[in-house]
């Protein structure tokens, strides 16, 4: 059963009005041999009570804020991440366990989606941003078709996304990139590989066939 996963947005409307901005959440589908869709599950960011940065992830896309509704997927500006040879339900994996660590990061979600005022200005498209660079994908070019990046507002702001993670990977092929928190990295045979706040920018772990590792320093895409 097959497994994509895919990047999608919604318009942003205040008060009924359409703001001319988008709100971006991940989606993996799962489908049967025939094709037919028999799972969607979603990671998404979100405001939580008054200024907390929180996450869904994993969740069942149908029951989530960003159920479809009456629109198609193509209305939503459905895009499938290009993974390469990797498999999609150990990339989603990598992301959900992030996205988790956002959500336990005690992190503020910024209105200031125009950086008026200095501040570590973050909001749900920070967080997608941050999953997308954590997976090893690039920020830069995983933007919704007919979706720009000026239009996704705080798309990116890896340098506030203070998270301090701890990641597992597969036993087959990951690409797992770390940030600026204080993060532990485990190989799929658990070997544990520490990155510190000492590092000024992110590193790119990858593991292959059994559990060697190569890791290459990543300028992060802000």
């Amino acid at each position: 059963m097959p497994s994509v996963i895919a990047i999608e947005a919604k318009p942003l409307e205040f008060e009924d009005i359409d703001s001319g901005f988008f709100h971006l959440y991940l989606v993996k589908t799962q489908t049967d041999a025939s094709g037919r869709v028999i799972s969607e599950k979603v990671i998404r960011g979100s405001l939580e009570g008054f200024d907390d940065l929180g996450t869904i992830a994993g969740a069942n896309l149908a029951s989530s804020p960003d159920r479809r509704g009456s629109d198609t997927p193509a209305e939503r500006h459905r895009t499938v991440l290009d993974l390469g040879t990797r498999n999609a339900d150990d990339v989603w994996n990598v992301m959900v366990q992030h996205a988790v660590n956002i959500d336990r990061a005690d992190l503020r979600y910024s209105l200031d989606i125009v950086r008026e005022i200095p501040g570590d200005d973050l909001n749900s498209n920070s967080v997608i941003a941050s999953v997308l660079h954590t997976a090893g994908l690039s920020v830069a070019a995983s933007l919704p078709v007919d979706v720009s990046r000026s239009e996704a507002p705080l798309y990116g702001q890896l340098q506030f996304m203070k998270v301090d993670d701890t990641l597992s990977g597969t036993a087959n092929r990951d690409r797992i990139a770390s940030g600026v928190g204080n993060d532990t990295v485990r190989s799929g045979g658990g070997r544990r590989l520490g990155l510190g706040r000492k590092w000024r920018r992110p590193s790119l772990w990858q593991f292959g066939q059994r559990q060697s590792f190569r890791w290459e320093r990543q300028r992060p895409a802000v």
